[in-house]
């Protein structure tokens, strides 16, 4: 069964393209590949993924984006933050549709039957509603390094 793409995807396809494009214009060797990790990075920021990681088995790169029912910002707060996003590229959009669209997937997630989108029972559970990008990456490193008896990393000025 074909499902419609929603339209706040719709609206970014010549992006999309763009990007293909881009990575394709820019071939890297395998485990070379730190341009398109860069690229992918930035993209995943820019969409406000709860955290980014770089480096990853060399070149990879691993966005975490909390769903619902897991640690995550609310179904509102994901809507808003997507209408900035979307907005500030110039792209027409509406907050009320993107928070539809977002309810939908969360729902169609959490109720699959193969892998429901649900949190692990050992899982932390992070509200990032109210706190920044910087913020949730610090405290999913400070939690790392708790369970893994680091304690705080000390930086340098």
């Amino acid at each position: 069964m074909n499902k419609p793409i929603p339209n706040s995807i719709v609206a970014m396809a010549e992006e999309m393209a763009a990007w293909r494009r881009d990575i394709h214009a820019h071939p890297e060797l395998g485990y070379e590949e730190e341009r398109t990790a860069g690229v992918v990075a930035a993209r995943l920021r820019e969409f406000g993924f709860d955290v980014v990681e770089t480096g990853v088995g060399k070149t990879g790169v691993v966005g975490v984006l909390h769903g619902a029912g897991g640690p995550a910002a609310s179904a509102e707060e994901r809507a808003d933050r997507r209408y900035n996003q979307l907005k500030a590229k110039g792209i027409d959009v509406n907050l009320a549709a993107l928070l539809r669209d977002i309810e939908q997937r969360d729902r169609r997630d959490q109720s699959r039957k193969a892998a429901p989108l649900k949190p692990a029972d050992d899982a932390v559970v992070i509200d990032s509603t109210s706190m920044s990008v910087d913020a949730v990456v610090a405290t999913v490193l400070a939690l790392k390094n708790a369970r893994l008896g680091l304690g705080a990393l000390a930086t340098s000025d």
